[in-house]
């Protein structure tokens, strides 16, 4: 039905900018909707293991943050109190 449409010649023509970037939007149409034609829902045992695999990446990152967190809070507390110290000396 729209092959019958007449279109201007540079909105086709790649080497012109408005027919590159139809084309491009075309191209990326095509390809998405190619993708979601093959995409099947996946089984429980793969959801399983996704949902596993997800969930170890989030405590481990989340491990290593904290951990970081408290390094650097444990070496501002240190700082300060050696700062005590120093001025305990003073006086």
């Amino acid at each position: 039905m729209l092959n019958n449409v007449k279109v201007p010649e540079f909105v086709t023509d790649e080497e012109h900018p408005i027919g590159y970037l139809v084309t491009s939007i075309h191209e990326f149409v095509n390809d998405s909707v190619r993708l979601v034609r093959k995409c099947t829902k996946p089984s429980k045992k793969e959801y399983t293991n996704i949902v596993c695999a997800c969930t170890i990446g989030f405590l481990i990152m989340g491990l290593i943050g904290y951990t970081i967190k408290l390094l650097r809070c444990n070496k501002r507390a240190s700082a300060h109190n050696a700062e005590i110290d120093k001025s305990n000396n003073l006086l």
